[in-house]
């Protein structure tokens, strides 16, 4: 999803340095309605405070409630996707904010407390839920006033705005309680593992990519990873191997395509490609495999 970036505030904490991100997002509380995301990640924090509605934020096997008043924060490059209610849709305001080490190191009387502060931020989980976040949406007006007026001195004003605001989160995330995560299925792997099997099935015959497979489960490529060889001891580049050659065996069997047809409708580039594929996979040759199989009439 393409984001306008109004503009970038930097500033220090301790020894570390902010930069907050004003988007087009940060006004969607006036403007814009979803009732549902695509899955996305960011290199940065992402920090979604709810105006109205509720709905639910979800990553990998993780899924938790979120309604009016209360505000989500999701770690960087977390895949993640927010679903909002039909009959009450969410309403959010949102921003990014990424923390990094600055060139150098701050010199003030606070910086302990101040870094004390940016480890608590830092070691937000994956995904963040805080009930009660009403404080935080008064900062937010105040915010959005200082942005629509740029008054004289306004982008130093913003800058001490939102250094308050994360203490805030820091605060809240200090006193977090137990979250309220929805149970998942105790089938959820039985679940995953016909979805991963069903599309292997109906697409060996195409380009198919890692990261497609991953967004379908809201899964990070990485996860996805994981949760295949946690299913199946093999990658995704193996079972896709595999479905193509399983079905590779039932064409030569069957009789009634060509070489090139069966590469062809395989997904490989050329009739060279899958032979290279298939005797690295068998350690023989389709056309052994074929003679095999009984198979001697078939067209070359």
């Amino acid at each position: 999803m393409n984001r306008t970036i109004y503009f970038d505030l930097k500033f220090a904490m301790g020894s570390h340095a902010i930069t907050v991100a004003i988007t087009d997002h940060f006004f969607t509380d006036s403007a814009d309605v979803d009732t549902i995301m695509h899955s996305h990640s960011h290199p940065g924090f992402e920090l979604q405070y709810i105006t109205e509605g509720k709905g639910f934020v979800r990553s990998d096997n993780q899924k938790y409630r979120i309604k009016k008043g209360s505000y989500v924060i999701m770690a960087p490059n977390l895949l993640h996707v927010l679903q909002s209610s039909t009959e009450t849709p969410l309403r959010r305001v949102t921003f990014l904010f990424y923390i990094s080490k600055p060139l150098e190191e701050k010199k003030k009387n606070n910086v302990d407390e101040e870094r004390k502060v940016v480890d608590i931020l830092t070691g937000i989980p994956d995904i963040c839920v805080i009930e009660d976040g009403s404080a935080l949406y008064e900062s937010f007006q105040r915010i959005g006033k200082e942005i629509m007026e740029k008054k004289l001195g306004y982008l130093e004003k913003l800058k001490g705005m939102f250094e308050s605001l994360l203490i805030d989160v820091a605060r809240d995330v200090t006193d977090l309680p137990v979250l309220d995560r929805i149970p998942l299925p105790a089938d959820m792997d039985e679940n995953r593992a016909q979805f991963i099997e069903d599309y292997f099935n109906a697409n060996y015959n195409k380009s198919c990519r890692r990261r497609d497979l991953a967004a379908m489960l809201y899964l990070s490529e990485k996860q996805l990873e994981r949760i295949l060889k946690r299913l199946y001891q093999k990658s995704f580049r193996e079972l896709l191997l595999e479905s193509r050659m399983s079905m590779s065996d039932y064409f030569l069997a069957e009789g009634k395509m060509s070489m090139n047809e069966i590469a062809i409708c395989l997904g490989y580039s050329s009739v060279n490609a899958f032979g290279y594929a298939y005797k690295k996979h068998y350690g023989t040759t389709a056309g052994v495999k074929r003679k095999l199989l009984g198979d001697n009439n078939t067209p070359e």
